[in-house]
């Protein structure tokens, strides 16, 4: 692209761009960004010239990126990161004024007892959002990296890009989830033995999980061999299998205020070497001076640090 036809894109073509290849569809694009379907068309249509692509071919299913326009698309959420982080200095952020996206991925086990209280507060804070919280999964690191993702929840330390800061929230205290009737439920203080004598059911994230879980490894450490019947990403799941199959379901702290009623949760701070983690906030090292970042962590932290 020669200087004269860079000087004539402006920041709301790249930004129908970058919508546009989320949606793949040129009404869906129009009306996320208030505009008509002719008018996004249009766009497109300079667009193709100015990079002197087809950017996108119509298939049956929608709009396919061309191979330059995947690069593109890839690129775009830092370019778009960044221009906004020049307009953005010495500015404040209002979140009540929002009108764009906000996006959260969290690890599967932190997810169910977190995104509710989350959403209400989101919601609150800033009204007119379009909130989108997702399990963290395989390609979560390279969203957050890219500015795809403003904000990631997990167990940390985890073995990332340094381009990645990963921010200490809270303390993980992790815990064994048995039904009510559980036979360790009565018991005073539990033991490594007791976990390797009972069937565990393991929460793993989606598309991500990389190795043995926590307890495994802990107990396998003690040359007891866990039983293990069921590996899910669908916390339901785990739950049913601790009401039917007596299993322990190893959990962090936070999810007690979502807990069935009918279950408990035993406390194994006492076990040796237990797993030093924390729960933390994962985002791009570029937006870290971000006000609307600034914002985004400080409202979904202090959530987090109220479910503790």
């Amino acid at each position: 692209m020669k200087e004269s036809e860079m000087l004539r894109l402006d920041f709301n073509s790249l930004k129908l761009l970058k919508i546009l290849g989320e949606e793949k569809n040129t009404k869906r694009t129009g009306e996320r960004l208030f505009i008509s379907q002719p008018a996004v068309s249009k766009s497109l249509r300079k667009l193709r010239e100015q990079f002197n692509d087809q950017l996108f071919l119509r298939q049956k299913h929608g709009l396919e990126p061309t191979p330059k326009c995947e690069e593109l698309l890839l690129q775009l959420p830092d370019v778009l990161a960044r221009l906004e982080a020049i307009f953005e200095q010495g500015s404040s952020f209002n979140p009540q004024e929002y009108t764009g996206e906000i996006s959260i991925h969290i690890n599967t086990v932190l997810c169910y007892p977190v995104m509710s209280p989350l959403l209400r507060m989101l919601t609150q804070s800033a009204p007119n959002a379009t909130i989108n919280i997702q399990n963290w999964s395989h390609d979560t690191e390279l969203k957050i990296k890219t500015n795809q993702v403003d904000l990631g929840i997990n167990f940390m330390p985890l073995n990332i890009t340094k381009e990645i800061i990963q921010q200490h929230v809270t303390p993980a205290k992790f815990m064994l989830c048995c039904s009510a009737h559980h036979p360790m439920s009565q018991k005073g203080s539990i033991t490594p033995e007791d976990v390797g004598s009972m069937p565990l059911a393991l929460m793993l994230m989606p598309d991500y999980h990389k190795g043995d879980t926590f307890a495994e490894t802990y107990l396998r450490a003690r040359n007891i061999e866990p039983k293990v019947l069921l590996r899910t990403d669908k916390i339901d799941l785990c739950y049913q299998a601790v009401t039917d199959h007596h299993c322990l379901f190893p959990v962090s702290h936070i999810v007690r205020h979502s807990t069935p009623d009918d279950m408990v949760l035993l406390d194994i701070a006492h076990f040796e070497e237990g797993p030093d983690f924390s729960i933390g906030g994962f985002y791009a090292h570029r937006s870290r001076h971000s006000p609307y970042l600034t914002w985004l962590k400080e409202l979904v932290f202090d959530t987090i640090k109220g479910l503790s």
